[in-house]
């Protein structure tokens, strides 16, 4: 599986809340809850781009694990 870019627009629904639901990885779960409070705090353009690349980084690194595939599936589709 791929893992798009960064200028897809599903990062930032998924860092910002928005759109994805039953995560099934603990470990996204986890990712995704830090990354969704820090945007709270701080939603500049800078700060989004750190948040995009490290959730990124996360599904690049875990790209061959089944549940990690199945997070990223949903992120991108929005489900």
């Amino acid at each position: 599986m791929v893992v798009p870019g960064d200028t897809h627009p599903a990062w930032v629904k998924a860092i910002s809340g928005q759109g994805v639901q039953k995560i099934e990885f603990l470990a996204t779960k986890l990712l995704l809850g830090r990354l969704c409070g820090a945007y709270r705090v701080n939603s500049s353009p800078a700060k989004v781009k750190e948040y995009i690349a490290e959730l990124r980084g996360f599904f690049e690194k875990n790209v061959n694990l089944p549940k990690a595939q199945n997070d990223l599936k949903k992120i991108i589709e929005g489900r």
